[in-house]
């Protein structure tokens, strides 16, 4: 965050920093990649930029947690505090994030995300007795070891050749 460590960051480094600058408002859209499963302080190094930047973030669509692990969440409490606003996918994430102390008095429950599409465009859902829907969209993310992710890539490759519905693959 000095001016020596961006001075000496790499074009990418230095393209998200002008990302964050120029932001004004940053949204950590749905997903569930917060919790001791996977670790987090990685994760974390970008809301703590837009907390150095003094900018306005968001959770939307998260689950957090779990947090079960002893070490010390202060990190992660630090930066659910400094959130302006924290929209979760379900009950149990509220649950974890007040177990290890956030006081974010901006924290909802809210529906998942794939329920408010619905709300919004469903005419992207199949209906009873209608055709099927012409796009579908999935999201595969990269694991940690390269078998595991080359087996879900293989997964993703059998519904292509199933259904012909991701002609990307």
């Amino acid at each position: 965050l000095n001016f020596l460590s961006r001075l000496l960051s790499n074009r990418n480094e230095k393209k998200i920093f002008s990302y964050y600058r120029n932001a004004d408002i940053i949204i950590s859209s749905a997903g569930g990649y917060i919790h001791d499963i996977y670790g987090y302080d990685g994760r974390i190094l970008g809301y703590q930029l837009a907390i150095y930047l003094g900018k306005k973030f968001f959770f939307f669509g998260q689950s957090l947690g779990p947090f079960f692990n002893s070490v010390n969440h202060s990190l992660i409490v630090s930066v659910l505090n400094n959130s302006k606003g924290i929209f979760l996918r379900e009950q149990l994430s509220k649950l974890h994030v007040e177990n290890i102390g956030v006081k974010n008095k901006n924290i909802y429950v809210t529906t998942d995300m794939a329920f408010a599409w619905y709300n919004l465009k469903p005419g992207s859902f199949k209906q009873k007795g209608t055709q099927q829907p012409k796009t579908v969209v999935m999201n595969f993310r990269k694991w940690i070891d390269e078998e595991t992710t080359n087996s879900i890539k293989e997964k993703a490759r059998e519904l292509h050749n199933h259904g012909k519905i991701f002609p990307f693959l």
